[in-house]
C-alpha cells in the first residue's frame, strides 16, 4: 500500500517539491519500520521468562508410564522458556493440587512416580512455573499443561477359560 503511494506523482506547481501524499507516504514507511524494530517480540529477542512459542501457557506430551519405570520425556524435552536457568532465571514449579508430579532438572521436566492412565483417570496434569528473572527479581507464572497419552500397557483378561463353542454349519447358498 506504502508503495502505491510512493509510485504515483502527485502533480506540484514548485519544481523540485514533492507532493503531499509523497510526504505523507514516506513518513507512513518510516513509521511503520522504526515501529516494528521497537516492538518486543516482533523481530526483536525474547524477554526473560517469556514463553518463546508466543503464548501465554505451555502445552507438553508425554506418556504414561509402563510398569514403574519413570524415564519418559515429555514432548518437547525441555520448557520453551526464554533464559538460561543457571544464569538468567530461576524456575520452581508449583502444583496446586495434590502432590508434585514433576521435579526440575534445568528445564527439562522429570517424572517423580509413574503415571497410569487408566488407574488414576488421569487425562492430564496442570500445574504453574514460577520464572523469576535474577537481575530484576520480576516475576511470571506460566500455566503448564501436560497431556497424558494411554498407552496399550494393560492386556486382556479373560475369565472361565478356554471358551467352547460349536457353529452349526448352514445347507445352501446365501445371497
Amino acid at each position: 500500500m506504502v508503495t502505491s503511494f510512493l509510485s504515483q506523482p502527485t502533480a506540484t506547481n514548485q519544481p523540485g517539491v514533492m507532493g503531499f501524499h509523497h510526504c505523507g507516504a514516506l513518513l507512513l514507511a518510516i513509521l511503520l519500520v522504526t515501529s516494528c524494530a521497537v516492538l518486543p517480540g516482533v523481530q526483536g529477542k525474547l524477554q526473560l521468562c517469556e514463553v518463546e512459542t508466543g503464548q501465554s501457557s505451555i502445552i507438553l506430551d508425554i506418556e504414561e508410564s509402563r510398569g514403574s519405570s519413570v524415564a519418559q520425556q515429555t514432548n518437547p524435552p525441555e520448557l520453551p522458556i526464554s533464559g538460561d536457568p543457571n544464569d538468567d532465571i530461576t524456575l520452581e514449579l508449583v502444583f496446586p493440587k495434590g502432590k508434585p508430579t514433576f521435579l526440575l532438572d534445568g528445564k527439562s521436566l522429570r517424572l517423580i512416580h509413574p503415571l497410569d492412565r487408566d488407574e488414576e483417570n488421569l487425562s492430564h496434569i496442570v500445574f504453574q512455573i514460577t520464572c523469576m528473572v535474577r537481575s530484576t527479581r520480576r516475576k511470571r507464572n506460566i500455566p503448564i499443561i501436560v497431556r497424558v497419552s494411554d498407552v496399550n500397557d494393560n492386556p486382556p483378561m479373560f475369565i472361565n477359560t478356554p471358551y467352547e463353542t460349536t457353529v452349526p454349519e448352514v445347507g445352501g447358498s446365501t445371497q
